[in-house]
């Protein structure tokens, strides 16, 4: 099963504003799930990402690594 992310973390990891996100995932353009609040899967973060010109003061494969090492690190025993 795959670990989802908050708003708070997709926010940070994006570096946006939570109601952003919020909005974009109300609009449909990015997948969200509904589980004690707003989630969200990797792998929908990373095609959003991929898919979109979201100006970013990352590159995009830096928000893609961060992204798999955090989950990678926050699933270690």
């Amino acid at each position: 099963m795959q670990q989802l992310l908050t708003v708070k973390d997709v926010s940070q990891l994006l570096k946006v504003k939570e109601q952003t996100l919020r909005l974009w995932a109300c609009k449909g353009r990015l997948k969200a799930y509904k589980v004690g609040g707003l989630r969200f899967k990797l792998r929908d973060i990373e095609a959003f990402v991929n898919q979109n010109a979201i100006t970013q003061p990352r590159p995009v494969q830096e928000i893609l690594d961060t992204l798999s090492s955090e989950v990678y690190n926050s699933c270690k025993v």
